[in-house]
């Protein structure tokens, strides 16, 4: 039993040694013992800690009294000193190195995130140069946008070993060539907010190939033609298709493709090429190049862009070089603030008492006689740029009354104008590319000779020519060239169909005809699908026209209630808007146009660009709301203006969707609210005003 006692003694004071010596060595190290505790969340730590050295001074305290512990003589070796002294070194050594690694970490981190915007969208591209197959992922959870072969299937057939890889001088990434001299280049080019990939077929004469890119994710916006806004669902098979030309796409010459998902597609060069959309069940789009010229070569350039959204990638696709734009927003709004009118055959103007009566109905109601546009033959004979007698004593009386003129003028010159002569012999005519003569076209029923733009500076009025040094031949040239040579006769421009002009100062003219839908219905056509596809192409000013042609006093009213929120819109002269049912609406779309239309186009003018059109779609503002990329025929006015329009006669109810949005949609004229984030069923659309919705509480 006295054993056993002893041996609880020593125990005891074993335990009692071990915690003095533990305390000792904490506190000369500065630190204070710590017991042990469950993993905290970051929230409690600072309040564990308090606790622990609470703990620590208290157990120090109590521990340091003699009365308490039996004392216990510690002797320090000197070998174990200096091993004690080495561990020190060697634990600053470790810390300092530890120290300087942190510090290299954090610069490299910080480095990559600055540097992250490339390297994301790097990794949304992919190319394998040796079956040449490219493919861009969205970035969104690995879904891939676009893919497919460039060259099709031209290139793996037995041959295409004769494909020699870096075998021709280019800074591009990736280039190869042929036997035949044909280039291929493929470039990774970082652009603002998006990375692109360009793509450059050049010098190709014996073989063509046919790149085909299957479109899988997302809605694929820009075919203006044929009231097709989503090119989805438009199949389009065109064997021949030439930049610039009127019969494809209504008046858009640009091809430029754009996806809710941020990928674009944009044709580059201006030779021809054959395309190909949407032909079977599956959505690809097939480009291939068309030979042209004596010699058969040609070229096809296009660059495929992915950014972080879609707002981002329309941006960054207005920037790139023939897209940029510094003149759009300096265009002169105020002459299109007011309504012109559209005088559309010769009786009109030939009675002087018809066009004085019509003038004088203009005042009286309070309306401005502003811009008539004439829309017939003007001229004795195309090219003489001179008014027809037979109209010269109306004209006098219209100036008279402070009315403008807007006149039709194309290059072309009739072989039996004054100024064909004056052309031939001063070489101002495109000339035949085989024959180098002066080339003839029919142009509706006139034969005559195209004037050659690059050899103008102005119209040949009199004796007032000029001739340039000419220039190589481009379609954007042609249509650059013509609106500088306008330039000579007016301030106005207007143009029905226009191709890279984005930094000229042009409305562009944007009509709806009237036809008959599949339920026997007389119908207005859709306007929306081409004034988006214009936006994105650059050209936010738009005018808007219908047709005369079985217009009813209905389908007019419908007509101005979208019309009012454009930049300008273009009137029949006739009486159709002086009837008792349209008389009072057209006073009215006069008073909403000066006191609210105007105003927010004005405001807008600052930051108008190719990039930022006025008549926007509604993903343009609400593209986190997935439901907006599949809707047509419904437009924004800012971004706080939301606009449904009818197009058909006998209807008086629609379908409208409101986008979510954090607050409500206030229509007008009722005041009545509305939640957004959902579809409105058979909602009545009046006939007796401006219907439209606005955002409140837009945060």
């Amino acid at each position: 039993m006295e054993s056993s006692n002893e041996s609880a003694e020593n125990n005891g004071g074993e335990k009692e040694s071990d915690k003095l010596l533990t305390s000792q060595t904490s506190t000369q190290n500065g630190q204070s013992p710590a017991p042990k505790s469950p993993k905290q969340s970051p929230k409690n730590l600072g309040v564990q800690k308090k606790e622990n050295l609470t703990v620590s001074s208290a157990s120090h305290s109590s521990l340091s009294r003699p009365s308490d512990v039996p004392t216990l003589r510690v002797t320090e070796d000197p070998a174990d000193s200096e091993k004690t002294s080495i561990k020190r070194r060697i634990l600053k050594v470790a810390v300092t190195i530890m120290f300087l690694v942190m510090a290299v970490g954090v610069i490299v981190i910080w480095s990559l995130h600055d540097g992250g915007k490339e390297n994301k969208q790097a990794k949304f591209i992919f190319f394998h140069s040796n079956d040449l197959y490219l493919k861009i992922d969205t970035g969104h959870e690995d879904q891939t946008s676009l893919a497919g072969n460039i060259g099709g299937d031209l290139f793996v057939v037995p041959g295409s070993d004769e494909r020699g890889k870096d075998e021709c001088k280019s800074d591009a990434k990736w280039c190869f060539t042929w036997k035949e001299k044909t280039v291929l280049t493929v470039d990774y080019v970082k652009r603002e907010l998006m990375g692109c990939m360009d793509i450059s077929w050049q010098n190709i004469t014996s073989i063509f190939p046919t790149d085909c890119y299957e479109l899988k994710m997302g809605y694929w916006f820009g075919m203006g033609g044929n009231e097709k806004w989503i090119a989805n669902n438009n199949p389009l098979t065109e064997d021949y298709y030439l930049p610039g030309y009127d019969k494809q796409h209504g008046n858009v010459y640009e091809f430029y493709l754009l996806s809710s998902y941020g990928t674009s597609f944009y044709i580059v060069s201006e030779d021809p090429f054959r395309l190909r959309l949407n032909e079977t069940d599956d959505t690809k789009l097939c480009i291939s190049p068309v030979p042209v010229g004596p010699r058969m070569y040609t070229s096809l350039e296009y660059s495929i862009c992915q950014g972080e959204s879609i707002q981002n990638t329309h941006t960054g696709a207005s920037l790139m070089s023939h897209r940029q734009s510094t003149g759009s927003n300096k265009v002169n709004i105020t002459p299109y603030e007011r309504f012109s009118w559209s005088v559309g055959n010769a009786d009109e103007l030939l009675n002087v008492t018809k066009v004085t009566d019509f003038i004088e109905k203009l005042k009286k109601r309070g309306y401005q006689c502003g811009e008539i546009e004439i829309d017939f033959k003007w001229e004795t004979f195309e090219g003489d740029f001179e008014f027809d007698s037979n109209i010269k004593n109306t004209l006098s009386i219209l100036k008279n009354h402070d009315c403008q003129f807007i006149l039709p003028i194309s290059p072309v010159v009739s072989y039996m104008s004054k100024m064909f002569d004056y052309g031939v012999q001063n070489e101002l005519f495109v000339k035949d590319l085989y024959q180098n003569t002066v080339r003839l076209y029919n142009y509706g029923d006139i034969q005559g000779a195209l004037l050659d733009i690059f050899k103008l500076k102005k119209i040949p009025v009199s004796v007032h020519t000029a001739a340039g040094n000419g220039g190589k031949f481009s379609v954007s040239g042609i249509f650059r060239g013509w609106i500088n040579v306008i330039e000579s006769l007016g301030k106005i421009h207007i143009l029905e169909n226009v191709y890279r002009a984005q930094d000229k100062s042009v409305l562009i003219e944007v009509g709806s005809g009237i036809s008959l839908n599949t339920l026997n219905q007389s119908c207005l056509s859709n306007p929306l699908p081409m004034v988006f596809t214009l936006g994105i192409d650059g050209y936010p000013y738009l005018l808007s026209t219908v047709s005369k042609n079985n217009l009813t006093s209905e389908l007019f009213i419908r007509w101005l209630q979208y019309s009012a929120f454009f930049t300008g819109l273009t009137l029949p002269s006739d009486t159709l808007f002086m009837r008792n049912g349209t008389r009072v609406f057209v006073t009215k779309v006069k008073k909403f146009r000066d006191g609210f239309v105007s105003q927010i186009i004005r405001s807008l003018q600052p930051d108008v660009s190719p990039s930022q059109p006025i008549l926007l779609p509604l993903w343009w503002h609400y593209s986190s709301d997935e439901k907006v990329f599949a809707i047509e025929d419904q437009f924004l006015f800012n971004e706080t203006i939301l606009i449904a329009p009818v197009f058909c006669a006998g209807q008086i109810t629609r379908d409208i969707y409101l986008p979510a949005i954090d607050g409500i949609w206030s229509h007008q004229p009722t005041g009545k609210n509305y939640n957004g984030n959902k579809w409105i069923r058979n909602f009545n659309v009046g006939l007796d005003g401006i219907p439209y919705f606005k955002a409140k509480n837009v945060y």
